[in-house]
C-alpha cells in the first residue's frame, strides 16, 4: 500500500496556495477560513502541484530512498471543464505529466484523483470523459462523485497493482439485442465490465483494422470511426463492433500546409453529438462558418460542414476554428444523392389517355354511390385478410390491388413523350377528414418534370402536371393532392421533408386491405424527435408488408443511427435578390441572381443500413421508424420521416453528372450513410396512419 506523507492543500480560486495538516480538525479550520477571491485556470493549479511532485520525487531518488509517492486530489464542481479550451488544457497538462514521469520511471508513484461535488449533469459527463480518456498500463487518473467510492478517494491508485477503471459506460448494447450478425461484429458487454482500448481494438475485423479509430466521445460514448480506402467494400464495414457504433464520415479535403494557426474553439460548452442540436447552437455554427450550406453532426464528434464548389479550403482551415464545442471540424462538398431510381420505358402517349379515362370512370362510380363518410365506414369494416370482400373492381382497378407498403411507383409528366421514369416507394397510407392518401417522395415528381423540361415547373401548380402510376402497368394511382415542399426544385436545398400526397379516395376501399400498416404505427411527435438518441440502433425501415410487431427487434439490428443533418433551404428566383437568411451577419448581405435563402432549415436523421437487409429497388419514400415498446411488450412504429437521400463516402463521382451513372452510382455501394427528412407537422397533426 502506498504510504502518504503530510498533505498540502492548494486552492485554484484563492491566493494562498500551501497549507500543511496532520489531522482532520486542521483541514476543517483551513476550509472554514478560505473564501474564493478570483478565478484561476485549473491547468495552472495542476501545473503548480505537479512541479512540486516532480521536485519531491527527484529529491527522494537522489537520497536513494524508496519513493513515498504523491496523490493529487482535485475537489471541483467540474463546471470550468465544461469549457472546451479549459478541458483540452487540463488534458494537455496531464498528458505532459505522464510523458515526463514515464521518462523518469516514476509514473507509478503519482496519482491524480478528481472528486466532483455539486449536481451538474454536464460536468459529470465531462469528468467521465476525462476519466475514460487516458488508456495505458499505468493510469494515474481517476474521477469520482463525492462519496461515490470512499476507498478510491482515500487510496487513489496503488503502487504495484493497476486496477481497471470502474466508471460505467452507457453503450448501445445496453439497449439492443446481443447479436452477432453480418452487421454487428464482436461481443457486446452487458455485465458492467470494461475493456481497455487495446482489447476492444482486437475485436475489429482484420481487413479494416488499419482504417479504424476508437475514441470516447462526449455524450455518445465509445464510437468507432472508419475511413475506408478505395479497396475496402462497404459491406465489409459492420454497423457496430463490440456493441459500439461504427461511423463512416464523408471524405474531406485539406491543403498540404497552412500559413496561420486557426482561432481557438469559440463555443463555450461541449456539444452532445448524440442529441438534437438546438436552435441557438445551430445559429452559432452558421454565424461562425459563413457561407456553409449545411452540416452533418456525427456521433463520432465530427462536425462536417457542407460548402459550395468555390470554397477556399486553405483559408477556411487557417482562419476558421478547427474545433467547435469540442467537435472536430472538417469541410466537404455538396454531394447528396436522392435515392430514387430512373428507368427508361416506352412512350407514354398511347397509355396516358386510357389511364386518365379509366381513373375518371372509377372516381365517378365510387363518388356517385358513396359519400366520404360512407367510404370511411365501409373501409373500417373491410377485413384485412379478405381483399375480395371489397367492391367490384374493373381490370384497371385490379392492378391497384397489387400496391402495398413499400411498393414501387413512378412519376411521369402528362402529355409528355419523355420515356424516363423516376421511381420511389409508397411510404404509408393516411386518412384525413374522410379522404385517403398515399405518401410518396416529392423528388420523383420534380425530377420527372425537370426531365420533361416542363414549362409548368417551377410554378405554383406544378403538381397538377405530373402523375403517379404503378410500375405494374402504367395506370394512374391518383391525383397529386398536396406537396409539403413548396420550394422544391434543386435537391436537397429546395426540400424540407420530401413528402407529397396522392389522393386515392375513389379507390380506397380496394387499397386499404393491402395498404394497412402491418404493425401498429403512429407519427413521432416533435418532442419525440427532439429526444432521439442518435447513437442508438432503435431505428428500422417499414418497407415490408409482412412485418410483424415481434420481429421489430430483428429489424432494429439492421440500422444504426450515426448523426443528424441540418441543411439550409432556398428557393429559386428569376431576379436578383438579397440573402435574407437570419444566420448571416450583415457583412454577408451579398447579392445573388440565382437563389434566395428562405431562413428555414431542414432536419434529417442519418443512419447506416446493413446492405444485406435492404429491399430491392429505390429506397426513396420508405418510412423510417423509431421503435417504442408498450406495456404489453409489443412494439409500435413511430414514423420519424421517409428515406430520401444518400451521402457517398467520396465525391469523386460528382463531376460525372450526366447519363445513367448519375442515378446508378449508389448501386456501387459506397454510401457513408442515408438521410431521412423529418415528417411535416401537417402529417403528424392532421393525418391518421391507416
Amino acid at each position: 500500500m502506498m504510504k502518504l506523507s503530510m498533505t498540502r492543500l492548494q486552492f485554484a480560486s484563492h491566493p494562498e496556495t500551501r497549507y500543511r495538516y496532520k489531522n482532520g480538525s486542521m483541514v476543517q479550520g483551513i476550509l472554514a477560513g478560505v473564501e474564493p477571491s478570483r478565478q484561476r485556470n485549473m491547468r495552472f493549479a495542476l501545473d503548480f502541484a505537479l512541479e512540486d511532485c516532480y521536485s519531491a520525487l527527484e529529491n527522494e531518488q537522489m537520497a536513494s530512498e524508496p519513493p513515498i509517492g504523491t496523490i493529487i486530489y482535485v475537489f471541483t464542481d467540474g463546471m470550468s471543464l465544461c469549457n472546451p479550451r479549459q478541458f483540452r488544457a487540463v488534458k494537455d497538462t496531464i498528458k505532459a505529466a505522464v510523458e515526463k514521469l514515464e521518462r523518469s520511471g516514476s509514473l507509478k508513484y503519482v496519482g491524480i484523483q478528481f472528486i466532483q461535488f455539486g449536481g451538474s449533469e454536464e460536468a459529470s459527463i465531462v469528468l467521465k470523459e476525462l476519466n475514460d480518456w487516458l488508456y495505458q498500463n499505468e493510469d494515474i487518473l481517476n474521477t469520482e462523485q463525492f462519496s461515490a467510492n470512499v476507498f478510491k478517494m482515500h487510496s487513489g491508485r496503488t503502487t504495484n497493482e493497476h486496477t481497471a477503471k470502474t466508471s460505467s459506460k452507457s453503450t448501445v448494447s445496453d439497449q439492443t439485442p446481443n447479436l452477432n450478425t453480418i452487421g454487428h461484429l464482436g461481443k457486446t458487454y452487458n455485465d458492467g465490465k470494461e475493456k481497455d482500448q487495446k482489447s476492444v481494438q482486437n475485436d475489429a475485423p482484420e481487413i479494416i483494422k488499419d482504417d479504424l479509430e476508437y475514441r470516447d466521445v462526449f455524450g455518445s460514448g465509445p464510437v468507432w470511426t472508419c475511413t475506408p480506402s478505395q479497396d475496402i467494400q462497404m459491406e465489409d464495414i459492420p454497423l457496430t463492433i463490440s456493441g459500439h457504433p461504427v461511423v463512416v464520415p464523408v471524405e474531406y479535403h485539406y491543403p498540404a500546409s497552412a500559413f496561420t494557426v486557426p482561432p481557438p474553439d469559440p463555443h463555450p460548452h461541449f456539444i452532445d453529438s448524440s442529441s438534437e442540436v438546438d436552435e441557438d447552437t445551430m445559429n452559432d455554427i452558421f454565424r461562425t462558418f459563413e457561407g456553409v450550406l449545411g452540416f452533418y453532426l456525427l456521433i463520432n464528434g465530427m462536425l462536417q460542414l457542407i460548402v459550395p464548389d468555390d470554397f477556399d479550403f486553405e483559408y477556411g482551415l487557417s482562419h476558421q476554428p478547427n474545433e467547435f464545442g469540442g467537435l472536430r471540424v472538417s469541410y466537404i462538398f455538396q454531394a447528396i444523392e436522392p435515392t430514387a431510381e430512373r428507368q427508361q420505358g416506352l412512350s407514354s402517349t398511347s397509355l396516358e389517355q386510357h389511364s386518365i379515362t379509366e381513373q375518371s370512370n372509377v372516381r365517378q362510380r365510387v363518388t356517385e354511390s358513396s359519400s366520404p363518410k360512407q367510404i370511411q365506414s365501409q373501409l373500417q369494416s373491410t377485413p384485412t385478410s379478405s381483399p375480395s370482400a371489397s367492391i367490384n373492381r374493373t381490370p384497371g382497378q385490379a392492378n391497384l390491388m397489387d400496391l402495398k407498403i413499400g411498393s414501387m411507383v413512378q412519376a411521369r409528366v402528362k402529355r409528355s413523350k419523355v420515356t424516363e421514369r423516376f421511381q420511389g416507394k409508397i411510404g404509408v397510407m393516411t386518412e384525413a377528414e374522410g379522404q385517403y392518401y398515399l405518401v410518396v417522395p416529392s423528388h420523383i415528381l420534380t425530377k420527372a418534370l425537370t426531365a420533361a423540361k416542363s414549362d409548368r415547373f417551377p410554378g405554383e401548380n406544378w403538381k397538377d402536371h405530373v402523375m403517379v402510376t404503378g410500375c405494374n402497368g402504367g395506370r394512374e394511382v391518383g391525383q397529386i393532392a398536396e406537396t409539403f415542399d413548396p420550394y422544391a426544385r434543386i435537391f436537397p436545398h429546395g426540400f424540407q421533408c420530401d413528402v407529397s400526397l396522392v389522393d386515392v379516395t375513389p379507390t380506397a376501399m380496394s387499397l386499404v386491405p393491402s395498404m394497412r400498416s402491418p404493425i401498429p404505427a403512429d407519427w413521432l411527435s416533435q418532442a419525440g424527435w427532439s429526444s432521439i438518441k442518435y447513437n442508438s440502433q432503435n431505428l428500422f425501415l417499414l418497407d415490408k408488408p409482412d412485418l410483424q410487431a415481434k420481429s421489430i427487434g430483428i429489424l432494429v439490428s439492421q440500422c444504426q443511427m450515426v448523426g443528424q443533418a441540418i441543411l439550409k433551404l432556398s428557393e429559386k428566383s428569376g431576379k436578383k435578390t438579397r440573402f435574407r437568411f437570419p444566420f448571416q451577419q450583415k457583412k454577408s448581405d451579398t447579392v445573388t441572381d440565382v437563389e434566395t435563402w428562405t431562413g428555414a432549415v431542414s432536419r434529417s436523421v442519418l443512419y447506416r443500413v446493413d446492405s444485406t437487409s435492404l429491399a430491392p429497388g429505390a429506397l426513396s419514400g420508405v418510412a423510417v421508424c423509431v421503435r417504442e415498446s408498450s406495456d404489453d411488450d409489443t412494439s409500435c412504429a413511430k414514423i420519424a420521416g421517409f428515406s430520401s437521400w444518400a451521402q457517398p463516402v467520396s465525391d469523386y463521382t460528382r463531376f460525372d453528372m450526366e447519363g445513367p451513372k448519375f442515378y446508378n452510382r449508389l448501386q456501387e455501394g459506397r454510401v457513408a450513410f442515408y438521410g431521412a427528412f423529418q415528417a411535416p407537422p401537417q402529417l403528424r397533426d392532421g393525418h391518421r396512419i391507416v
